[in-house]
């Protein structure tokens, strides 16, 4: 087992008005520096999440105390990556993080913090975590509720009929209807499939990143997310298996009139990817993983994937890409 992730978003938005050219380069220097660092640690956050999870389960976020659990894992390796092991700090990655997706076969969970101002002007803070949001889309006169794999729940709006079952066997019991003929052939079904649960999932990710991302945006960015939908960018493998989405808000930098946007936008599922060597650092007594070349690793003992690293609570180093 691999872990395979979509670097989604992981670049700057800068805006300069008028600056010598040395401000805008050490700048974007400095946030290009920035967003690797934030790429790997809020990936490494997300494959805690998943290596805490039952990869076979029918439901691999089933219940709240395992959707608690890939939650906490996820903060865990975030507070490490960070250094945030103060109360105070911990507190603060909720905020570095405005929301986490939990993505399972039949729907997905939402992640957010919401805060607010009390009387005394102190911040104020809550967890929310949705319940199951699923996969709806109509067709004349179906309702078709999809899951990531070749299963469907369609109902007839016309006398309620619900069938459950694989989509071209579903296809058959309700008659061959013409407003789902794209169930005739599977690569037509999957096309159909893999683009409503994606456009879904943009609009959702999109809404809750804006709607809960105020506290350290303080310039106001509106991002729009948008996961590849053709084959070209190999959507198939995109959404085909749960996942974990977490989007990161850094401190917006402020230079002379320059501001740039640290941000990264991240999912990782069970899939194949290189290996790491795990090793012990003497300073801390922490385990991270490195690049099989990084000059710096001594025990060549275990060669993991990146899923088998998470597995192991081992932390990026500083070589990882």
């Amino acid at each position: 087992m691999k872990i395979e992730n979509w670097i989604l978003i992981a670049f700057i938005i800068a805006a300069a008005f008028f600056l010598p050219y040395r401000y805008k380069v050490e700048l974007t220097e400095i946030t290009q520096q920035e967003n690797v660092i934030s790429r790997t640690n809020v990936l490494s956050s997300c494959n805690s999440a998943m290596a805490a999870v039952d990869q076979k389960a029918s439901e691999v976020f089933g219940t709240e105390e395992i959707r608690t659990t890939a939650l906490e894992e996820f903060f865990k390796t975030f507070d490490d990556c960070y250094n945030f092991h103060s109360e105070a700090a911990m507190e603060s990655a909720k905020f570095y993080v405005p929301c986490l997706f939990l993505v399972d076969w039949d729907g997905y969970y939402v992640s957010y913090t919401q805060w607010y101002k009390n009387r005394d002007n102190a911040t104020m803070y809550k967890e929310i975590l949705t319940s199951k949001n699923t996969w709806n889309k109509n067709y004349g006169n179906y309702m078709v509720r999809y899951r990531l794999d070749h299963y469907v729940t369609v109902t007839s709006k016309t006398d309620s009929t619900k069938l459950k079952g694989r989509f071209d066997e579903i296809y058959e019991k309700m008659g061959q209807p013409s407003d789902l003929s794209f169930m005739a052939d599977q690569d037509t079904f999957e096309i159909e499939r893999t683009e409503t649960i994606i456009s879904q999932i943009n609009d959702q990710v999109s809404y809750y990143i804006n709607a809960q991302n105020d506290f350290f945006n303080k310039e106001s960015v509106q991002y729009t997310i948008v996961l590849p939908e053709s084959d070209n960018d190999h959507t198939q493998e995109l959404m085909d298996k749960p996942n974990v989405i977490a989007f990161m808000q850094g401190k917006q930098k402020d230079a002379q009139g320059v501001y740039a946007n640290i941000y990264s936008f991240i999912a990782s599922d069970v899939a194949d990817e290189k290996k790491y060597y795990v090793e012990q650092d003497e300073t801390d007594g922490k385990l991270y993983y490195h690049e099989q070349d990084c000059p710096d690793v001594t025990d060549k003992r275990f060669l993991g994937t990146m899923f088998e690293c998470a597995e192991r609570k081992a932390n990026p180093a500083d070589c990882v890409k």
